[in-house]
């Protein structure tokens, strides 16, 4: 029996068996696991989100490997994203779901380490912003947005300390 995930694909069959591509499994007769082509699964969107998702930004480097994501957070175009996806690059290529892309440089970067987090700066990409609050605490009752599966609206329920 075969099965697939998002990080792995599995192919054989019972122990013992060799695969029907003909290339040898474990010793044990435990199925052949090969890694995805990663660009095929980033493709697919990341994680718990959709990847025709309008409001989400994709970082790139220069060859093409996935960063990260982020989102436009106001009217002049700067993208939120976290630090590590744009820590030690010169330059990233940022796409859009309409497959706009814009290339952009180190300088327009904002690092913001201690938070973990990083404004980029762009133009262009014809994205709206996602609305954004500074507030410490979230009323319970409140609406909000969540990146999951998608972008969902959902109410607070209330509070917790994590």
């Amino acid at each position: 029996m075969a099965s697939r995930n998002r990080s792995r694909g599995v192919t054989g069959g019972t122990a013992g068996e060799w695969p029907a591509d003909g290339s040898r499994g474990a010793r044990d007769g435990s199925p052949v696991v090969r890694d995805s082509d990663p660009a095929e699964e980033y493709a697919s969107g990341p994680a718990g989100c959709a990847s025709d998702d309008a409001s989400l930004i994709r970082f790139h480097d220069l060859a093409g490997r996935p960063r990260g994501t982020g989102f436009v957070a106001d009217h002049h175009g700067t993208v939120l994203t976290s630090h590590e996806s744009v820590d030690g690059l010169s330059r990233l290529v940022l796409s859009t779901a309409g497959d706009r892309r814009r290339v952009v440089a180190a300088a327009d970067v904002t690092p913001l380490p201690a938070l973990g987090l990083a404004l980029v700066r762009t133009g262009g990409l014809g994205v709206d912003p996602l609305p954004l609050t500074t507030r410490d605490r979230v009323e319970a009752g409140t609406y909000v947005r969540i990146a999951a599966g998608g972008w969902r609206e959902a109410r607070v329920l209330g509070a917790t300390d994590v």
